[in-house]
Order: C-alpha cells, then sequence, then structure tokens
C-alpha cells in the first residue's frame, strides 16, 4: 500500500496496542499506534466504525481551521478494524482543563470550544484538557456531526441510487 496524502497514515508503520484513558473514552475500544520509525510519535486510534473516524477527522480540521488549538489527526489506513480510523495526537502531558485556574486566553478559547459544540450540536461528552504548551483543546468529537451509523452508508450508496431517490435523498440531508 503507497500512501501519499499527507492526511492519510498506512498502518503497516505503526505497532498497535490497547489504550485505556483515565477519564472519558465513550467511543469504544481504543488503541495507542507507536511509529515504528519515531516512538515519539504515537497517535489514539479510534477505530469503532467508519462514521467515528469521518466525525473526528473533520472536526479537528475544521477546529485547526478556524484558528483554535487541536491535536493533530490523521486517517490510519490498513487497520484490521475499518477501512480508516481516525488517529488522533497523544499528547503525553495533558491535564483536564481547570477553568477556575486558567488564563483569559484560555478562557477565551474554552468558550469558542463551547460555541462550537452548541453550533454542531454536539452529543457527545465535553471534554476539556490543557497540553504541554498550556493550550486548550478538546477531545472525545466522535459525535460532532451526527454522522451516524445508519446515516454512513446511506451517503455511500447516494451515488449509486436512481436519480429521483438521490434527490429526495439530498433533500433529507440538505
Amino acid at each position: 500500500m503507497n500512501v501519499t496524502d499527507e492526511n492519510i497514515r498506512n498502518a503497516q508503520d505503526f505497532d498497535f496496542v490497547p489504550y485505556s484513558p483515565s477519564v472519558g473514552s465513550d467511543s469504544g475500544a481504543l488503541f495507542l499506534a507507536t511509529s515504528k520509525a519515531d516512538p515519539q510519535i504515537q497517535y489514539v486510534i479510534k477505530s469503532e466504525s467508519p462514521e467515528l473516524a469521518c466525525n473526528e477527522f473533520m472536526y479537528h480540521k475544521i477546529v485547526s481551521a478556524l484558528g483554535l488549538h487541536t491535536q493533530e489527526v490523521k486517517l490510519f489506513q490498513g487497520t484490521k478494524w475499518s477501512k480508516f480510523a481516525a488517529g488522533i495526537r497523544f499528547s503525553q502531558h495533558a491535564k483536564p482543563y481547570l477553568y477556575e485556574e486558567s488564563t483569559d486566553a484560555n478562557r477565551c478559547d474554552f468558550f469558542s470550544f463551547l460555541a462550537l459544540y452548541v453550533i454542531l450540536n454536539e452529543e457527545d461528552s465535553q471534554e476539556f484538557y490543557i497540553d504541554g504548551q498550556d493550550r486548550v483543546f478538546k477531545l472525545d468529537n466522535a459525535a460532532a456531526f451526527n454522522l451516524t451509523p445508519m446515516l454512513a452508508p446511506a451517503i455511500t450508496l447516494a451515488g449509486k441510487l436512481p436519480k429521483a431517490a438521490e434527490d429526495n435523498f439530498k433533500q433529507l440531508i440538505q
């Protein structure tokens, strides 16, 4: 498998071990992927279902585009769990965000994350952390776009449906 897209990692280049965080994780079984070439490069792998990878990937890319700090996200191809899995860069020195101990800049970011949570009508938990460089970030965004196990296959079928059914489907998701 020749992976050339900067957003995609080849699972064969990583070692995977089960990962159990001390808090959170309603995203199913998690794994910690460590690069075989550089053990300092690690990702938390979310692979319970294809829509989970899509939700996580889109969320992190949008947050980054909005100028908020977020952990690097990559899609892992070739895992034994699913065609694609989301890999979120592991932050070894992360600690829970505490509003009372926060700087004004971090409070602004915290409220920006809360606003995005409301805009997206998220159903996930609200888990906020501080990284080793004192930046706020949010984890657990598997339901950020409410792409569900029932909707994901319907979207992939859209191009295979008769024209009238495809038009009806498009109206439903707009």
